[in-house]
């Protein structure tokens, strides 16, 4: 018989302009995510934050 695991990863798909935000309502702590999808224009220092409480983020290039 063979193990399987299986591993269920958190992932938030937010624009540049919502990174860094705080808004009125709350859906869940930062570190409850595994990624971050967004786009290069995310400002550097909010990235650098979320990236030192372990959030991975990925950036899409965009012009």
């Amino acid at each position: 018989m063979q193990n399987i695991w299986i591993r269920y990863y958190n992932f938030i798909l937010a624009c540049a302009n919502k990174v860094g935000k705080t808004h009125s309502f709350l859906s869940g702590s930062v570190t409850d995510l595994d990624y971050l999808i967004t786009d290069s224009k995310a400002p550097k220092d909010e990235i650098e934050k979320l990236r030192k409480v372990g959030l991975k983020v990925l950036q899409v290039q965009v012009e």
